[in-house]
Formats: structure tokens, sequence, C-alpha cells
């Protein structure tokens, strides 16, 4: 997680905060406002944490709204850890240092916003975009929606190859759709 700085059209100063999921690089959520501190923050991971479950670890830079005692009670009560960057090594965040680029050259800086509700509306248009049709070249050309279903896949057929609970269903074929690219049909075989 990492915040971002812009401007609207009027010249007033507007932050961004912006999560995504270490693993498949997938945009978890856009967070825009005048300001952000902690408890706004807080409220935004609860959020993702409902739609996706709870990340064992969060990694983030020192900014103040990470490094508050709100922010650090609310992650040992959700018994996640905080992952603290070395302060000044912006390079041992960097999916999301070069998902901050991304959203800077892709959108942000590409209109000249009037309002809070324009930037939210663009970040949420754009976010599906990201995580369903843009391919990603460090996922090796799928996108991170697509990442997430062959993940899933391969521990379905790890369970059903070491005979776990769901292994009395035997399909002969698992369809997954791969958000909306292509289908992929995978015979499974049944020894």
């Amino acid at each position: 997680m990492d915040f971002m700085h812009d401007q609207l059209a009027d010249g007033r100063s507007i932050r961004l905060f912006n999560v995504i999921d270490d693993f498949n690089r997938e945009g978890l959520g856009i967070e825009v406002d005048f300001s952000l501190p902690a408890e706004r923050v807080i409220r935004s991971l609860n959020q993702i944490i409902e739609w996706r479950g709870k990340p064992k670890r969060i990694r983030s830079d020192n900014g103040p709204e990470y490094i508050s005692h709100i922010l650090k009670n609310w992650a040992e009560q959700q018994s996640i850890e905080l992952a603290y960057i070395q302060p000044g090594n912006p390079q041992q965040n960097t999916y999301i240092e070069r998902y901050n680029r991304t959203v800077r050259y892709e959108w942000l800086a590409c209109d000249d916003f009037e309002s809070l509700a324009e930037v939210q509306e663009t970040a949420t248009q754009w976010l599906w975009t990201y995580n369903n049709e843009r391919l990603h070249m460090g996922l090796g050309g799928i996108t991170p929606k697509q990442k997430l279903a062959l993940h899933a896949y391969a521990l379905l057929l790890t369970e059903l190859k070491n005979g776990g609970i769901i292994s009395a269903v035997r399909p002969k074929r698992i369809i997954i759709p791969s958000f909306s690219l292509v289908k992929i049909s995978v015979p499974l075989h049944t020894t």
C-alpha cells in the first residue's frame, strides 16, 4: 500500500491511497480524498478484507498514516503483520511503486480533474480494466484476474490429486473462465 499526491484543476491537493496484492499484482483499491488519515486507511483496508480476506502481511513505507498507533493497534487486533520498508528505499516495495507509476501515466496525469468524484470514478473504471483486461508482462502476459484464476485452478488440481475432501466429485473436465480473454479447459486424469 502507498499514497500518491496530485491536484485538481483548481489547484487543491488530493491524495490517493493505493493497495495492491503482491502475488498477482491486482489493484485492490484506490481511495481518493483531500485527506486520508489512519482511520480512512483502516476503513479502506477493512473493506478490502471483507471482499478478499485477511492478508498475513501488509508492506508499506514509514509514512505517518502507516506508523500511527491507530493502524498498529488495528493490525495487531487483526493478526496482520505490518512490514515497513527501510526509510529512503522505495525499491523494497517495487510492486506498488511500479503500480503508482502506471496509475500516474495511464490516467492520473492525462486529465485535469474538476472534483474528487471525477477522480474516484475514473480510478474505479481504470482499476477494473487494469485487473481484468490489461496484460502484464511481469505475469507472463496475462491479467491479474487470470493469474488468480490459474492459482485457484492449481490448488483445486492439487486437492484432487491428493485425495482431498473434494475428490469425491471427480469431474472429467473443469472449465475456468479466464476473465474475458479465453477459456481454459484442461482434462483431468483420474486414476
